[in-house]
């Protein structure tokens, strides 16, 4: 057949037989049952959609009968027409007439509410940081909308645990910034088949009975008005869409869409009429697209359209409206079998046309329904392979464009890409509004869930995610009395996470700048900086321009007071903005400048210069924004020397990093942040020199052996390292012994002293700003006579061997050595390949870790390092510990291996006076004393106390492990020479 005129009833090539005989080439005949094939009907552009009525004859023998009957599904471009016919034998023809369709842009359809009275939820807003973010994301998503023309917006999905009451207070402020932007609202979620532990649900199913929750005061508080429509999802109907059904054991697909009443089903009718009762309008309902279409651009399932036109029936009985959600996160599960299934996507293996088609048919099944409030195109799009939201934004439109061909003037919920986040909605939807609507009657639809994930699960208490918003930067910025607050200002080189402000931060409290000497301030924050959380602040602005800065600064400035003002700008005038010259982008570099420093005379300006970028030719008009940045730079050095009125307020800060610094031509890797922070950290030392830090009050000297002296004091306040000074007691000058003692350091040996000597001793604590001397100790080395002392250690780590530990300073010949090694898979003390070497503790304990020590003699030949063969082990720790004044005998030693979290003790007697105790330890993690022991020597996975000489008695000494497992532990009694 061709095409079909509005009143005219033709045949082609009608064809008369009997008997069944064979028909002409338009037709086909099987048994009792003929059909009309792809070509015979096929409707070949947009004016020739159908309205849904098929006009047919038949005839049996020689008398013709004709009847009318309407479609149960929507005639469409391409759709092949069936027609079945029981028990005809003797047939003439078969007419067609299909209504003719003009197109026009429909009118929107007006749906009209029966408003309910709101009443206040009890809910009192807090303003803590979560609610701060929570706020911050919508906004940022109905300031995309102000920002491109106001379209309305609608959030088809918000939710929040139902039995928190701080959660209640922070939708309740949420609901009310809603109402401010007058957004349609459906609130996450409704549904009998939900289970009690889902954290959302205002209302719930229980024991054969709805009723309410927490939440429900919430969304009765803020109902549906003449300006906006207020609601809840119902969801029921797209379950059962998993690779295991539980009617059938299949997998989900158009060819195994699940049973209805055990897989899935639309919501009772009863739902609506409590609902209704409880102030609810609108119902967002889910369905799914392979069981509405089981073959895309096929026709509607007559079984599933008659179970939704139900629903909307049932609904709009109640008084409810529905909103009908096609609930397929931009996918199509297309399948072979009942067990096989293909996940298609838009871009990979859907188009356009076919969510085009779907809705063109559901607009034709739906024309005029008043139970149909809109149609939500899509729910959730996300993760597509091409440009997901440009794809997206062609799809939607091309769903819209069908939608009003179709005929329908109904509402269009228009969803965003990546999930409808509404607090990522603007990084995804740079372009604009995009939709182009003939009837102007749609909405774009954001999804905003509060959790830190932003996915709606809760995981976390109110407490953690008020953390995690903290952290995030939805705190109030705390400004302490500082000496200096610097706002660091300009566009993505100062405002992209991290930029040089992490560098910067790194080197001024290296050389001194500590908190409560200087903060960063600003209105934007950077939640992924690794800096203290006060430090987050910033005003750097991403794609800014300087003509945009300049028109805001003094708001910023007034906001976020400064002290100082470091500014680095124009990047996107000269990359984005290629007509400006280079006297015009340097003109209004200064006028930025002179704005800066007229907000106030107390304002001081680090003005900046660009490094090198790389060269970009950009056509038409051959503009390099390398030798632009060039051109900039030198006219900004030449033309400052006219702003000497600004006294000190003013300094350039000319960059070192070049082209080769950056990771795109333009912005900087990690390394360049770091070569773009060291001059304006350099600057700034200048001007605002650190104080000079405290000075240590209580600096102790001991000496507990002829050639050692242990210092030992409380961390002071503002140092970046110590110098330890000496001299001789009384007078003379004093003499660095050891410089570069790292901050926060509280104890230091000196093992160059003589016996018999006194000495004083003091600690310097330095910074960039100056140092400061700390008290005199005074001590008097003993006699070099018996007496034992630790001196020093060293430790090694490993895999293989063999050990390779540095000699401990100061273990010169008759040294007393003690070596501890503690490997991972290896429980037999190694044969040492030296006979000086001599096994006194061992700890081992059969298929769990080992411990042995051994102990030999420093002689005058030893070099700097000592070699032990552990052949074939891994993972080994090793501990060496320098003694003096023994007489190489361990006069009682004890050893244990425990794989425990808290260690087993172990004790040794000493049955003299003027022994040392002396424990060796490897381990996973950290330990702390609990014996009082010195610590000598504290590494990854190993340690070495010491303590003593001691009284005689009995020891008994260990370590805490703290949620770690221990390996293996000696203590030994050491006996001094006689």
């Amino acid at each position: 057949m061709k095409r079909l005129g509005e009143t005219d009833v033709q045949s082609e090539a009608a064809s008369e037989g009997s008997g069944g005989a064979e028909p002409q080439q338009c037709w086909t005949a099987d048994g009792d049952r003929f059909w009309i094939a792809p070509e015979d009907l096929l409707v070949t552009s947009a004016e020739e959609r159908g309205t849904g009525v098929l006009t047919y004859g038949k005839a049996t023998g020689s008398q013709a009968g004709f009847a009318a009957a309407s479609l149960p599904v929507p005639l469409l471009k391409g759709d092949v027409l069936r027609l079945h016919a029981t028990g005809v034998t003797d047939w003439k023809a078969v007419l067609l007439r299909l209504g003719a369709y003009v197109p026009a842009a429909p009118l929107p359809e007006v749906i009209t509410f029966n408003y309910p009275t709101a009443t206040a939820s009890g809910y009192t807003p807090l303003d803590d940081a979560i609610t701060r973010r929570s706020k911050s994301q919508l906004k940022a998503f109905t300031d995309w909308l102000e920002a491109h023309g106001q379209p309305k917006g609608y959030v088809g999905e918000v939710g929040w645990p139902k039995n928190d009451d701080k959660w209640h207070a922070l939708a309740e402020a949420w609901y009310a910034a809603a109402d401010d932007a007058n957004l349609h609202v459906t609130n996450w979620s409704v549904g009998d088949w939900w289970r009690d532990e889902d954290p959302w649900q205002p209302y719930t199913f229980v024991t054969g009975a709805w009723t309410s929750t927490g939440s429900a005061p919430v969304v009765e508080a803020h109902p549906t008005t003449a300006d906006r429509w207020r609601g809840v999802n119902l969801n029921i109907a797209e379950f059962g869409t998993g690779e295991v059904l539980p009617s059938n054991s299949g997998a989900f697909s158009n060819v195994n869409p699940g049973t209805y009443g055990q897989d899935y089903k639309y919501p009772d009718e009863d739902v609506y009429a409590y609902l209704h009762g409880r102030g609810v309008r609108v119902g967002r309902l889910a369905f799914r697209w392979e069981r509405i279409q089981p073959a895309l651009r096929g026709p509607l399932d007559a079984t599933e359209l008659g179970r939704l036109t139900a629903a909307v029936s049932a609904a709009n009985a109640a008084g409810m409206k529905l909103v009908l959600n096609l609930h397929n996160y931009g996918r199509y599960w297309s399948g072979t079998d009942a067990n096989t299934r293909t996940e298609w996507a838009f871009g990979d293996g859907l188009a356009a046309a076919d969510l085009a088609d779907v809705w063109s048919r559901l607009a034709l099944a739906f024309q005029g329904n008043a139970g149909v409030l809109g149609f939500g195109l899509m729910n959730e799009p996300h993760d597509f392979e091409q440009d997901g939201a440009l794809l997206w934004e062609q799809v939607s439109q091309a769903a819209v464009t069908a939608i009003r061909d179709a005929g329908s003037g109904k509402l269009i919920l228009v969803p965003g890409y990546d999930w409808s986040s509404a607090a990522e909605w603007p990084e995804h939807h740079t372009r604009g509004s995009w939709i182009d609507d003939p009837s102007d009657n749609f909405a774009y639809e954001a999804h905003h869930y509060w959790d830190n994930t932003r996915e709606g699960s809760y995981e976390e208490s109110y407490a953690e995610e008020d953390i995690h918003a903290e952290h995030q930067c939805y705190g109030h910025q705390v400004v302490p009395p500082v000496l200096m607050r610097i706002m660091p200002l300009g566009d993505s080189l100062t405002g992209e996470p991290r930029a040089w402000r992490d560098p910067a931060y790194t080197q001024l409290t290296t050389a001194g700048f500590k908190g409560g000497d200087w903060i960063f301030v600003g209105a934007a924050c950077d939640a992924y900086t690794g800096m203290p959380n006060e430090y987050h602040y910033h005003q750097g602005m991403s794609g800014w321009t300087m003509q945009g800065v300049l028109a805001k600064v003094d708001d910023w400035l007034t906001g976020s007071p400064a002290d100082l003002v470091v500014l680095h700008i124009g990047a996107n005038n000269i990359f984005s903005y290629q007509s400006q010259t280079s006297a015009e982008l340097t003109s209004d570099w200064f006028d930025l400048v002179d704005k800066i420093l007229a907000h106030s005379s107390n304002v001081r300006l680090l003005a900046c210069t660009w490094g090198a970028v790389s060269s970009l030719v950009n056509p038409p008009n051959g503009f390099d924004r390398a030798e632009t940045v060039v051109e900039v730079n030198n006219l900004i050095k030449a033309q400052i020397v006219g702003h000497t009125h600004y006294g000190t307020r003013l300094h350039l800060v000319e960059h070192i990093y070049t082209a080769d610094d950056t990771r795109d031509g333009v912005h900087l890797s990690d390394e360049g942040y770091v070569k773009m922070a060291k001059p304006i950290t350099t600057k700034l030392m200048d001007l605002y020199p650190p104080a000079p830090p405290v000075g240590v009050t209580d600096l102790m000297a001991t000496a507990p052996a002829a050639s050692l002296v242990t210092l030992n004091w409380s961390d002071a306040a503002g140092e970046t390292s110590y110098t330890l000074e000496r001299r001789p007691a009384g007078a003379g000058a004093w003499t660095e012994i050891e410089a570069g003692i790292p901050a926060n350091s509280t104890n230091a040996d000196d093992t160059t002293v003589a016996a018999m000597t006194a000495y004083e001793y003091r600690l310097v604590s330095v910074n960039a700003g100056g140092t400061t001397a700390s008290n005199v100790a005074a001590v008097t080395t003993p006699a070099g006579v018996a007496g034992l002392a630790f001196i020093k250690g060293s430790h090694a780590n490993g895999s293989g061997g063999p050990v390779s530990i540095a000699r401990p300073a100061g273990a010169v010949a008759g040294t007393e050595l003690y070596l501890g090694i503690f490997p991972g898979d290896n429980f037999t003390a190694p044969a040492p390949t030296s006979p000086d070497w001599t096994l006194v503790a061992d700890a081992t304990v059969t298929g769990d870790y080992a411990g042995f020590l051994y102990r030999r003699v420093a002689q005058a030949g030893d070099g700097a390092t000592y070699s032990f063969p552990l052949a074939g082990w891994w993972n080994w720790q090793a501990v060496l510990g320098a003694v003096a004044g023994g007489d190489g005998v361990a006069d009682t030693a004890s050893g244990t291996n425990h794989w425990q979290e808290q260690t087993a003790p172990l004790t040794v007697t000493a049955p003299q006076d003027g022994l040392l105790l002396h424990f060796a330890s490897g381990h996973f993690g950290a330990v702390t004393d609990d014996g009082g022991m010195t610590p000598k020597v504290t590494a990854d996975n190993c340690a070495l106390h010491s303590e003593g000489p001691v009284a005689a008695g009995d020891y008994t000494r260990r370590l805490s492990v703290q949620n770690v497992q221990l390996n293996a532990s000696m203590l030994l009694a050491l006996k001094p020479k006689p």
